[in-house]
């Protein structure tokens, strides 16, 4: 888990940006009736925080 590519501090953006791109992709060019396509949004941005916290706490120690 401490090696792998998704908790690298290069990939950190990557989750901002795809998280970004799928909130514009469903709210402007998509328009679905409910707000529950959201969520992978909102789990998209906690991979990211997640990611951001792993790589400050590995990094002080």
């Amino acid at each position: 888990m401490h090696n792998s590519i998704l908790w690298s501090k290069g990939f950190i953006p990557v989750y901002f940006v795809a998280a970004l791109l799928h909130f514009i992709l469903f709210k402007i060019y998509i328009q679905p009736e409910g707000d529950a396509i959201y969520l992978q949004t909102l789990m998209l941005i906690g991979l990211g925080i997640a990611s951001l916290l792993h790589n400050y706490n590995r990094q002080e120690n």
